[in-house]
């Protein structure tokens, strides 16, 4: 079809070069022939005035290399002029030796490194085959251990089946029919119970409705056992995976460190080497060129003047010459552009007519495409027709599928107000029946400690007459010294109301931050860390010396290091990214509301992450808020990294417990320092 003009400049480089070989290899035969005539007349000048260019062109061509073979002649008869021309062939092959050695001084120490290399590698590729290979072996047995406890589980669930099975056959058709579920069993003895009219019959099948719900009872507890084991099972095989990719890891690094040290220092070795050795080849190369240039700058000076005007001549004839050689050059060139023009002008002609022929032939396919889609668009218009009145059918379709859906949407909206009216009433009325507990609650207590001082003024009066008749008995009878308890000489003794300020004490000290915070936020999500709300009537039973301890400790244990958007944030994060650490979930929690539960999660998962105390709290924050400014509250760490947190937040816990267990002298005067504190609050209590 269409010819270009990157197809076309082949053609022309092949149509033009053999007339120009040709008319040179003429040439050069000529000029060998003018050459031998040109020795054998001498000066002739016949070839000038021949008509023919090329022979011109081939007799001075002859006449430039006869000068040229003189003037090789007068060199080699001067003597100088050879030992010249013998030290600078003798300097570059010296020059190229050394180059050589060098060379192959630098190969050698390449293949070296890449021998080390090569090492290196080799060993990471054994210590990951090895790795694999433990991998294998730890993934065997973990699936001969899950295999071992599926097959147990298994035998205890054909155990349960069996005692549900022989209950149910025992509870007669009515419960056969019915399903295998505790539930249907539990109905069934109801009915089996109320059928009975015999107070005899009616008691004995009591007892054995009894015996049947504690072994329901107990099928229940002993699934649920199995389910804690295996929840525990399935958290340990996760740390200990994790346990074992982070040594593998480790293992891998170290080995990687290793190797990248000990390369780049055979590097550095390599590279000072080659810097010696160019550099030496570099001095003894510069001193032998100044050697040189010396020789040459004395053989300059000595030179006559005769020989500078030789060689100026020389040069003048030789640019003669040139000139003469460039314009017969030109000429060629030329001749050779004008036949290159014609060929191409002859190939352009061709393709205009290629290119013709393809327009006709490219035109008939126009039209007859052009017959053809006029056909399809018939086709077309009518398949667009039966498309249009089956969109109209599916419309309609639409319309009453659209009705249909608004009247279930409204009466199901309306069940949804109902329902929600009765949750509402509910809730209210189990708020009514709290509030009362409470009132009757605090009245008990109320009531008890009223009787508890009563009973307290009696017995202290008592124990002071006791203590009198003793000092009596020692002074008078036995003249001993007397001295009084501990218990006794403060004068204090231990009431409900104490113990209840101490239990209050600790529980509000382990809770200030937690209720801070939830009272900042839009929602009450954080739990409290220490003590529930629900059990701090519960707190009332702890000692005196419990209370003190905590109070002596430290005196603002409650304030805690960061504010508690900060601590509400982080337990929020903690909650949602590690909910598998709150436990299975009791029955006694389905009576909570969603606050109350939502508190209790974050509480239990603080305690299964090691945080006991405000200090162990305000540890956990830090981490958390790591390289951040105190006025920056914003959160920036991931669900992802929640893991690796607490991880550290462990490490640093048991850091700091093996420096508190370290005997040095800070520790022993921050002891001294909570004695003194503990024994100032107990005496001025």
């Amino acid at each position: 079809m269409a010819v270009t003009d990157s197809e076309l400049a082949p053609q022309e480089g092949v149509s033009s070069s053999p007339s120009f070989s040709s008319s040179s290899c003429s040439a050069s035969s000529r000029g060998r022939g003018g050459f031998g005539s040109l020795k054998g007349k001498g000066t002739s000048t016949s070839g000038l005035d021949s008509q023919n260019p090329q022979v011109r062109m081939a007799f001075r061509r002859a006449r430039a290399e006869w000068r040229l073979s003189q003037a090789l002649k007068r060199q080699e008869e001067s003597g100088e002029e050879k030992i010249a021309a013998a030290e600078s062939q003798r300097a570059p092959e010296q020059g190229a030796l050394s180059l050589a050695d060098v060379q192959k001084f630098v190969e050698a120490e390449v293949s070296r490194l890449e021998e080390l290399k090569e090492e290196g590698w080799r060993k990471i590729r054994d210590l990951t085959e090895k790795l694999a290979s433990e991998r294998e072996e730890a993934a065997k047995r973990q699936a001969a251990t899950a295999a071992a406890r599926k097959q147990s589980l298994q035998v205890s669930t054909v155990e349960t089946a069996t005692q549900q099975e022989a209950l149910l056959a025992s509870l007669g058709p009515s419960a056969s029919s019915a399903s295998a579920s505790s539930v249907n069993c539990l109905g069934a003895l109801r009915e089996s119970l109320l059928s009975i009219e015999c107070p005899l019959e009616l008691a004995e099948a009591f007892e054995d409705a009894q015996v049947k719900c504690q072994s329901i009872a107990s099928g229940k507890e002993r699934a649920e056992q199995r389910l804690d084991e295996e929840a525990t099972l399935r958290e340990a095989l996760f740390v200990s995976t994790l346990d074992d990719q982070r040594d593998e890891v480790t293992r891998l690094l170290g080995l990687m460190r290793e190797q990248y040290q000990q390369l780049h220092n055979e590097y550095q070795d390599s590279l000072a080497r080659i810097q010696d050795k160019m550099t030496a080849e570099r001095g003894a190369l510069m001193q032998k060129n100044k050697e040189e240039l010396d020789c040459i700058f004395e053989e300059r000076q000595n030179m006559e003047e005769h020989d500078i005007i030789e060689a100026r001549q020389k040069r003048l004839d030789g640019f003669a010459e040139a000139l003469e050689q460039q314009r017969e050059r030109d000429e060629v060139e030329s001749l050779a552009k004008k036949l290159r023009k014609e060929t191409v002008i002859q190939e352009l002609e061709k393709h205009l007519d290629k290119m013709l022929a393809a327009y006709q032939l490219n035109k008939e396919k126009l039209e007859y495409n052009t017959r053809v889609l006029s056909d399809r668009n018939k086709e077309n218009l009518a398949l667009v027709l039966a498309y249009k009145n089956r969109l109209n059918k599916c419309r309609e379709t639409l319309s009453a599928i659209v009705e249909r859906f608004n009247a279930m949407n409204l009466k199901y909206s309306a069940l949804n107000v109902q329902c929600t009216e009765e949750f509402r009433r509910l809730r209210c009325q189990y708020r009514q029946i709290r509030e009362k507990s409470l009132h009757f609650k605090a009245a008990d207590e109320r009531v008890y400690r009223d009787v508890w001082n009563a009973s307290e003024q009696e017995s202290r009066h008592l124990i002071s007459l006791i203590h009198e008749a003793d000092r009596c008995i020692h002074e008078q009878q036995l003249c001993m010294p007397y001295t009084p308890p501990s218990e006794v000489s403060g004068g204090q003794g231990v009431s409900p109301d104490e113990g209840g300020e101490g239990a209050d004490l600790f529980s509000e000290a382990a809770t200030t931050t937690f209720r801070s915070a939830s009272s900042s936020g839009k929602d009450n999500s954080s739990f409290p860390r220490g003590q529930p709300a629900s059990s701090a009537s519960g707190g009332r039973s702890r000692s005196k010396e419990d209370s003190e301890r905590l109070t002596g400790e430290s005196g603002a244990a409650t304030k805690s290091l960061f504010s508690p958007t900060k601590v509400k944030k982080v337990i929020e994060l903690l909650t949602d990214a590690c909910h598998f650490l709150s436990g299975p979930k009791k029955q006694a929690c389905e009576e909570l509301t969603d606050e109350e539960q939502q508190l209790l999660d974050a509480d239990t998962i603080l305690k299964n992450v090691g945080v006991e105390s405000q200090d162990d709290l305000d540890l956990l924050v830090s981490i958390f808020y790591q390289g951040q400014d105190d006025d920056d509250e914003t959160l920036y760490v991931d669900a992802d990294d929640v893991l690796r947190l607490l991880e550290d937040f462990m490490e640093e816990k048991r850091n700091l417990a093996v420096a508190d267990v370290l005997p040095d002298k800070k520790k022993k005067k921050r002891q001294q320092s909570l004695v003194s504190e503990n024994f100032l609050c107990r005496t001025h209590g």
